[in-house]
């Protein structure tokens, strides 16, 4: 679900929470989000290198309206999105970095879905039974997740829908209280939950008043363990820093309230929320999430291959961020759904069996930690992983101290 991003100077701003600010530390040239962040594309012209400036101010996911936009600008963007994977930099990154494609459609027309989707934003979902028509419409195709904007009150149909949904979103039409009713059936669910944020960008002007509207923001992203944003506004008329300015403090405000928010409180909400017994997948998940949080860990390393097992340790409130590791660049790219989430792709060839498999994958991801500056020298690491090829899911719980190995690594 989240990166890092690079820090640069800039004249643009100089506000309190805006990523410019002069006294920023220029030792920390890289924060890792906790929150994904989407952003819409119009019908305007983006090429490969708007797709990697946004990518490094800290964009995860782009979004295109099928509501609104056909199919001729869905293929446009997708292409600039993979062109900008490829795109030959003079510094580039030795790591996969993933970028997630997301289309918004409504339940009422029914339209072709790429493979390259890695999630479907689902509007004017009203009952179970239509959310299981579209599926059903759906079934032959291997589709993304779908994420249900949802528009009923119906606590009991609120249930069922998220029950079989894989998460939901959740905007300021309804009211504090209802919306905290979604997020809370959610969280119980272990689904993830995206707010959708409507002209941030347009009309910014780096003004106090846009200062305090972007930290109120942040403030209630971190309060509600929402997994990630989605920003909708008419760029048109906003100039390209300004839109990557408004990116990159909102990634900024993020780190400044995770830091100062209150963790145990959030694990100590889910205890409440949890029903026992459990499946042992769950019971795992939370199992490490403990073991980050009493051992001080630095990371969490887990093995997926189709994205459940990220899923749920970062339902689990971890103290720390998850390193996901994954052969399939699917997977990869949809792991931008979960809160605190790195993801890995990892495409080197196998062992000959899975205790030297194991190990080998341990060892990337903690270089990989090490490079990336996630984690220091001798700081503890969880590790969550099957015990065997044939197991389905990660059933061994492990903590080692850093480094467990750490080479130079090609990619």
């Amino acid at each position: 679900m989240v990166w890092w991003i690079d820090n640069f100077e800039s004249s643009y701003c100089r506000q309190k929470f805006c990523y410019y600010e002069e006294s920023m530390d220029s030792s920390k040239d890289r924060i890792f989000q906790t929150t994904s962040i989407m952003y819409n594309l119009d019908d305007g012209c983006y090429d490969a290198h708007d797709i990697k400036i946004l990518t490094k101010s800290g964009v995860n996911i782009f979004n295109v309206d099928r509501i609104i936009y056909g199919e001729d600008v869905f293929q446009k963007h997708k292409a600039a999105i993979i062109a900008s994977e490829k795109l030959h930099e003079m510094y580039p990154e030795r790591h996969h970095r993933p970028i997630g494609l997301a289309v918004i459609m409504t339940i009422t027309e029914l339209i072709d879905i790429d493979n390259r989707v890695d999630l479907i934003i689902l509007k004017d979902v009203e009952s179970l039974e239509g959310l299981l028509e579209f599926k059903k419409h759906y079934r032959n195709k291997k589709t993304a997740p779908i994420v249900p904007w949802i528009k009923t009150k119906n606590t009991i149909e609120l249930n069922q829908i998220i029950k079989f949904s894989d998460g939901i979103v959740v905007d300021d039409s309804n009211t504090v209280e209802e919306n905290c009713c979604k997020i809370n059936l959610c969280k119980q669910y272990f689904k993830p939950v995206f707010y959708i944020i409507e002209g941030l960008i347009q009309g910014y002007r780096a003004s106090p008043a846009d200062e305090r509207k972007i930290f109120a923001v942040a403030n209630k992203i971190v309060k509600n363990d929402l997994d990630g944003v989605l920003l909708l506004d008419n760029y048109k008329e906003v100039r390209e820093d300004v839109q990557t300015g408004v990116v990159k403090s909102l990634v900024l405000a993020i780190d400044v309230v995770e830091k100062t928010s209150n963790k145990d409180k959030h694990s100590y909400k889910l205890t409440l929320q949890l029903k026992i017994p459990m499946l042992p997948p769950k019971s795992v998940a939370l199992a490490a999430c403990l073991a980050a949080k009493q051992s001080g860990a630095s990371a969490i390393i887990v093995f997926t291959s189709s994205g459940s097992s990220a899923r749920l340790v970062a339902s689990g409130a971890p103290p720390c961020h998850i390193l996901a590791i994954t052969t399939r660049k699917e997977t990869a790219r949809r792991l931008h759904l979960y809160r605190k989430v790195i993801p890995l792709f990892y495409n080197q060839s196998n062992s000959l069996n899975w205790h030297q498999e194991r190990w080998k994958r341990i060892q990337f991801c903690t270089t990989v930690a090490l490079q990336i500056g996630i984690c220091h020298y001798e700081a503890n690491i969880v590790i969550l992983a099957p015990s065997s090829e044939e197991v389905g899911y990660c059933n061994s719980l492990q903590i080692i101290s850093m480094p467990l190995k750490c080479e130079e690594l090609t990619f």
